[in-house]
């Protein structure tokens, strides 16, 4: 009797087929590179935004620097003093750093630009007495960054000397002499308290070593 040979079953080909379709399954995709990219792309955009961002804010920080904020009812030196300013000095953050009460106008001016600069300057004040004018002369300048070196009585005058360092690389005194107005009785060393108007005498000047 001749044996039947039987043709062989799928099953040992479709078994392994069917396991890999399984294990398919539990296999995770590829990574796409492109959400990557586009993160990075993101970070680097927002990177050097943020710092473009910083370098525009501090330049615009420096060049406000020079302009203060003045409370109302006062001037600053940009407006006052224009007049003696020559050949680019005083520097701006000098000039700027100066600051009178409203009503202040310059009688007259001398700037002496030989070997180092400086400017004497007459200015009257209206609405106001010695003694008044001094403190808020002085509160300005302790305000705006001045080093008081002087306040005090001399010669009949109040005296207020302050220095501040120059954005040109040296150092600046500025020097105000305001006279002292008598009370009523010419013998008595109180100052008046009288409203008026009163004239006195700043200098401003480049010291000679560099700061």
């Amino acid at each position: 009797m001749k044996s039947e040979l039987k043709a062989p079953t799928e099953v040992s080909k479709g078994a392994p087929q069917k396991e890999q379709e399984i294990l398919e399954q539990y296999v995770l995709p590829k990574p796409s590179l492109k959400p990557i990219l586009i993160i990075f792309v993101c970070l680097f955009i927002f990177v050097v935004g943020g710092l473009t961002f910083m370098d525009l804010t501090s330049s615009t920080v420096n060049q406000q620097a020079l302009i203060i904020k003045l409370p109302l009812g006062t001037i600053s030196g940009n407006t006052l003093l224009t007049p003696i300013e020559q050949s680019q000095e005083p520097p701006p953050n000098v000039i700027g750093s100066l600051a009178f009460p409203k009503g202040t106008h310059l009688i007259n001016q001398n700037v002496n630009l030989i070997n180092q600069y400086n400017a004497k300057v007459n200015l009257a004040t209206p609405n106001t007495n010695s003694g008044e004018l001094f403190t808020v002369l002085t509160n300005f300048l302790k305000e705006y960054k001045w080093k008081i070196i002087t306040d005090q009585i001399e010669n009949s005058n109040d005296l207020l000397v302050a220095s501040i360092a120059g954005s040109d690389g040296f150092y600046w005194t500025v020097g105000f002499t305001i006279p002292i107005v008598q009370s009523v009785s010419p013998s008595s060393s109180a100052k008046s308290t009288l409203k008026t108007t009163v004239t006195y005498q700043m200098n401003l000047f480049q010291q000679s070593d560099g700061g």
